[in-house]
């Protein structure tokens, strides 16, 4: 009996261990058939890749045609989309996809072919560098500020494939060439692009002028003027009060609305875009020439603007004309000036007390030497002295050795000991007695 459940337990160890094995292979089959399916997805997809396999022209000039074929192999079919500038262009289940763009123009920068089957996708992009003609911006507001004796740099961005001639002009369209204290650079920034730059070492008075950048390549020319003006005393035009501050800096008169009398207000004028170029000017008559560099980083004022509230002695005016620090935070500057008007006093604050002050001191010193005076001529050529209690009469003549006057509230007889005496009544009740000063002899004593 025991022998039978011996034999029974082990047939049925043994089928186990069978099922598990059994198990083991189906699930590395399970694996190698994943792994097949994952390399023949590779393999299409390698096979399916697509690729921009021509622009013709290679270079399109502005304003003309070109054609883009993308091209995808392999099975099945894929999906193959054309997208310029992020935007589809072009889309169809095909192997070969072919478009054509008519009036090219110069922002079409970066060509994409996409290729999508069985929930993959692929890309492939290529950027088209344009043939055309130079055009010309400058920075700000086309002007710069200096001062005789400093170095400035003026700047122009050129646009434009083949490269251009870039030169710079002065007067009656001159050429400028290097040399003296004049030095030209140009730089490319990425192909298509670049920056064209002048530097003037220790500028001269007769330096101070309109430039023109000049670029010129086969397919035309552009040209733009930044002005070199030479840069007021900001302490002048501040001296001359708000109001006409404004005026003096020749700020147009439509944003002269935001000059009153003490202080500058930049609400009436942001909504106006004729005046965005005359906010740094606003700005300069707003300022006090205090530190408010606290202030305006308590107010989220970047490290970059920051120029604007060191007060005018440190000011850096080659950020006059910067445009992210005027519309931006032009609002916090001007009110960090406006607390330090209110806690630190400006100059006409401390001038009026002060003037005010002295006229008072000069009209009390007046005061008090016409009362001296007044009271000397009263006492007349004998020296007399006034007394407001009649026991001190006798004493106080005999110190002073000289007629005395007493003026007291009528009472009794008010007489006082020593001497002869003189009384005379007033009309309000009061009584005045002149005291002779007794004379005593050589052997008398008091």
């Amino acid at each position: 009996m025991m022998m039978m459940m011996m034999m029974m337990m082990m047939m049925m160890m043994m089928m186990m261990m069978m099922m598990m094995m059994m198990m083991m292979m189906m699930m590395m089959m399970m694996m190698m058939m994943m792994m097949m399916m994952m390399m023949m997805m590779m393999m299409m997809m390698m096979m399916m890749t697509p690729s921009v396999c021509g622009v013709e022209p290679r270079e399109p000039t502005e304003g003309g045609n070109m054609t883009i074929t993308c091209v995808a192999t392999g099975s099945p079919t894929p999906t193959v989309t054309l997208v310029l500038n992020n935007r589809v262009r072009n889309e169809s289940r095909t192997h070969e996809l072919v478009t054509t763009i008519t009036n090219v123009t110069r922002n079409i920068e970066l060509a994409q072919c996409s290729l999508e089957v069985e929930q993959s996708h692929l890309f492939s992009s290529r950027h088209i560098l344009k043939r055309h003609a130079p055009r010309v911006w400058v920075t700000g507001f086309g002007e710069e500020e200096s001062v005789p004796g400093r170095n400035v740099s003026l700047s122009c961005d050129v646009d434009a494939h083949p490269k251009p001639n870039m030169t710079w002009r002065g007067h009656h369209s001159e050429i400028l060439r290097a040399g003296g204290n004049l030095n030209f650079t140009s730089i490319k920034q990425r192909p298509g692009y670049y920056r064209m730059e002048m530097t003037i070492t220790n500028v001269t008075e007769e330096q101070f002028m309109t430039y023109t950048c000049h670029a010129e390549n086969e397919l035309g020319a552009d040209s733009k003027q930044i002005v070199l003006k030479k840069r007021p005393n900001m302490w002048q035009f501040y001296k001359l009060g708000v109001f006409q501050c404004c005026r003096s800096m020749n700020i147009s008169e439509p944003c002269q609305v935001a000059c009153a009398e003490q202080e500058v207000d930049l609400e009436p004028v942001s909504s106006n875009p004729a005046c965005l170029k005359e906010f740094s000017k606003l700005m300069v008559c707003a300022a006090d020439g205090s530190d408010h560099r606290d202030c305006c980083s308590v107010r989220g004022v970047p490290d970059h603007c920051l120029s604007w509230c060191k007060g005018l002695d440190n000011f850096d005016h080659r950020l006059l004309l910067d445009s992210d620090c005027i519309t931006i935070y032009a609002a916090d500057i001007v009110g960090c000036f406006h607390e330090g008007k209110g806690s630190a006093p400006s100059t006409s604050s401390v001038l009026v007390p002060a003037l005010t002050l002295t006229v008072l001191v000069m009209v009390l010193v007046a005061a008090l030497v016409w009362v001296v005076r007044r009271r000397r001529l009263r006492r007349g050529p004998g020296a007399q002295v006034s007394f407001t209690n009649p026991a001190y009469v006798q004493e106080g003549a005999i110190q002073e050795s000289a007629e005395a006057t007493l003026t007291d509230k009528f009472s009794g007889d008010g007489s006082a000991p020593g001497g002869g005496q003189h009384t005379s009544d007033s009309d309000d009740g009061w009584h005045e007695t002149a005291l002779e000063t007794p004379v005593l002899g050589r052997d008398e004593h008091l």
